[in-house]
């Protein structure tokens, strides 16, 4: 008899983890007619006891008490690794502050352990501080199949892997209009918003807390993201990882597309590290941009610190990058197919460093330019690209100086690919093997020019030199170059420009016409009318 009581008992234990939450103390009755109404921490807790039940939160929630419970652990997270939430708790925009969890070595730690096709929506949680070891978030440690939408955090969140602002692991599922604003901290796949996400969908969501990891897999948003769809995001926070693989948004991303995204805080990392993502493999970045600097060794990138076999489109970098060797504005390591894309962020390396790619194999780039300054202390250095083996079509580097020591160009340090239709106009220092657009060449320029006015430079390894005056002419590059859908020219005004990336008006030079102050491409009333706005102001202290 012995034997069935204890057996009974387990499974009452169990019934009531998972089951409805018939122990609640609150208001409701947990149907998604009539939600359990949450108004203290002591309801929130009791979560616990119903994951299958429908909770809505009443008012907002001072849980800085939990600091003192269960002994200095703090708050039970919801649920456990084997039993998730697979109900619904809707925030109602109400706010829980002040929650604290303790786990050190444990893992699945965050107001929910584990969400398990569970939905949670509405709401924000401010000043907590969460620590454990694999899986821990703000707000989840592990959500599996889950929605999450219109979630916010803002706090400390510490742990070793898979550790997020919001949400230590995402796998599948979705996570909408959701942002993060507090630190994180953590070894490996570490993220602002998201610590590891696998497959799933992350649309709208930010982040702007400093992600710091002390080993591989960082990223201001996602630190590894697996097959994930990630959309109209950014991050702003300053992103440190000691290791490979750090990124702005991403600090590794394997397959998946990341479209319309952002991120502007500084980034710095050892190997394969990027303003935007550290290291894409067989990735799709479109319409996405960077603007803060970047640190690291080798593989080093305004956009993407190492792009294998996947593409690139419409994007840019504006960021100061820094490195040693596959330095570039853009991208230091390309293996991908690059198109309508440019750089203007100051490029410092070693060796193999170029204005927008610092090495480029096995690929294509078409359609892109750079105006970065690149100053390299090594060898195989230029304009635009700092050694190309592959094939570049329709780009320019034009406006930045180049510095270098060996192999040095204004647009290619060395070529041994293909290279047609381009040309630079940069100023170009080296000592040896310097050329006004390529330092060495061993493979092909076909119809590229470089200005001689300004590059200092009468010889190059390949291409053709011509005046300043004979640059800004059309008949220079025509008929080999079209002028009807790829270049544009003002002609005596301008170099050739790329006419997809400057589709309305203007050009990299004069983008706007004289007097247009409010940049829509036409110079009318309201432009007088935002001169009148500012009508005698002055600097203060003028």
């Amino acid at each position: 008899m012995r034997r069935i009581t204890v057996g009974l008992v387990s499974v009452v234990l169990i019934l009531g983890l998972v089951g409805t939450a018939g122990a609640f103390s609150g208001s409701g009755s947990g149907t998604p007619s009539d939600p359990y109404i949450i108004t203290n921490v002591d309801e929130l807790q009791e979560m616990q006891l119903g994951l299958s039940a429908w909770y809505e939160l009443g008012n907002d929630i001072d849980a800085y008490d939990t600091v003192n419970r269960n002994g200095g652990a703090g708050f039970d997270p919801v649920g456990d690794s084997s039993h998730g939430f697979t109900g619904h708790l809707n925030g109602n925009n109400f706010t829980i502050s002040g929650l604290y969890i303790y786990r050190g070595s444990a893992g699945y730690v965050g107001l929910f352990a584990k969400i398990d096709k569970g939905t949670v929506d509405n709401l924000a949680l401010t000043d907590f501080n969460i620590t454990g070891s694999s899986c821990v978030g703000g707000l989840v440690g592990h959500n599996y199949y889950g929605s999450i939408e219109n979630c916010h955090s803002q706090g400390g969140v510490t742990g070793t892997g898979q550790v997020g602002g919001l949400v230590g692991y995402a796998q599948y599922g979705d996570i909408t209009n959701c942002g993060s604003a507090g630190s994180v901290t953590g070894t490996s796949q570490v993220g602002g918003l998201v610590g590891y996400a696998e497959f799933g969908t992350i649309a709208n969501c930010g982040s702007a807390g400093g992600v710091t990891g002390s080993s591989s897999y960082v990223g201001g948003l996602v630190g590894y993201a697996y097959s994930a769809t990630i959309t109209n995001c950014g991050s702003a926070g300053g992103v440190t990882g000691s290791s490979s693989y750090v990124g702005g948004l991403v600090g590794h991303n394997y397959y998946g597309s990341i479209e319309n995204c952002h991120s502007q805080g500084g980034v710095t990392g050892s190997d394969q590290v990027g303003g935007l993502v550290g290291y894409a493999y067989s990735a799709t970045i479109t319409n996405c941009g960077s603007a803060g600097g970047v640190t690291g060794s080798s593989y080093v990138g305004g956009l993407v610190g190492n792009a294998q076999y996947g593409t690139i489109a419409n994007c840019d970098s504006t960021g100061t990058v820094t490195g040693t060797t596959s330095v570039g504005g853009s991208v230091g390591g390309n293996y991908s197919s690059i198109s309508n894309c440019y750089s203007t962020g100051s490029v410092f390396g070693t060796d193999k460093v170029g204005g927008f790619v610092g090495s480029h194999d096995s690929s294509s780039i078409q359609g892109c330019f750079s105006t970065s300054d690149v100053t390299g202390a090594g060898m195989q250095c230029g304009g635009f690209v700092g050694y190309s083996s592959s094939t570049i079509t329709n780009c320019f580097a034009a406006i930045g100086d180049v510095i270098g020591y060996d192999y040095v160009g204004g647009f290619a340090g060395e070529i041994t690919g293909t290279t047609t239709n381009c040309y630079s106009a940069g100023t170009v220092t080296a000592p040896s093997n310097v050329g006004g657009f390529a330092g060495w060449c061993s493979g092909a320029c076909n119809n590229c020019f470089w200005d001689t006015d300004t590059s200092g430079q009468i010889l190059s390894a390949c291409g053709t030199g011509k005046t300043t005056t004979k640059m800004m002419q059309k008949a220079t590059f025509y008929p080999s170059w079209d002028f009807s859908t790829v270049w544009g020219i003002d002609e005596g005004q301008t170099y050739p420009y790329l006419m997809k990336l400057w589709p309305t008006c203007g050009d990299p030079w004069h983008p706007y016409p004289i007097g247009d102050l409010n940049h829509d491409c036409h110079v009318d009333f309201q432009d007088f009318a935002v001169m009148a706005s500012h009508w005698l102001e002055s600097t203060p202290g003028i």
